[in-house]
C-alpha cells in the first residue's frame, strides 16, 4: 500500500474523490402534504456508480415517532446526483400545525462507490404543515 503509515502499521492511500457525497436539500423547515412526495437530501456520485446501502426515516411530532419509507433509486450512476425523500400518510401530516415549524425528521442514508470508499449521513430537517 502507498501513503503514510499509522499507528498499527500502512494506513492506504488517501480517497481519489470516488466518496458519494451526501447533502441536505432544504435549509428551513419542510412543507408536508399528505400523500405527496417532499425531497429532503441529495447523493452526488463523483466518480463510479453508487449503490444505496441503507436508508431509513423517523418522523416526530410532539414526542410521538413514526418511521417512513424513504423513496429513491437503489442505484446512481457516476458523474449524477439524485433526489431521496419522505411521502407521508395523512394521519401524521394531520398532527402538524399549519404555517409553522412543528415537528422533524431523521433521514439517514448510506452510499457505497463501486470503487471502494463510501459514506452515511443522518439529517435532521424541521418539518412543517
Amino acid at each position: 500500500p502507498s501513503g503514510a503509515t499509522g499507528p498499527t502499521g500502512p494506513a492506504g492511500s488517501r480517497s481519489s474523490g470516488s466518496e458519494p457525497k451526501i447533502a441536505k436539500l432544504k435549509s428551513g423547515p419542510a412543507r408536508l402534504r399528505a400523500g405527496k412526495r417532499v425531497d429532503l437530501a441529495t447523493v452526488n456520485c463523483r466518480k463510479g456508480t453508487c449503490n444505496i446501502l441503507n436508508r431509513k426515516a423517523t418522523v416526530r411530532i410532539r414526542g410521538r415517532e413514526w418511521k417512513v419509507r424513504v423513496l429513491g433509486p437503489e442505484r446512481i450512476g457516476s458523474g449524477k446526483t439524485s433526489r431521496f425523500g419522505i411521502k407521508a400518510s395523512k394521519g401524521i401530516v394531520k398532527r402538524l400545525k399549519r404555517g409553522r415549524k412543528s415537528g422533524a425528521v431523521n433521514v439517514y442514508v448510506s452510499s457505497g462507490s463501486d470503487l471502494g470508499s463510501w459514506s452515511r449521513r443522518n439529517l435532521r430537517i424541521a418539518l412543517m404543515r
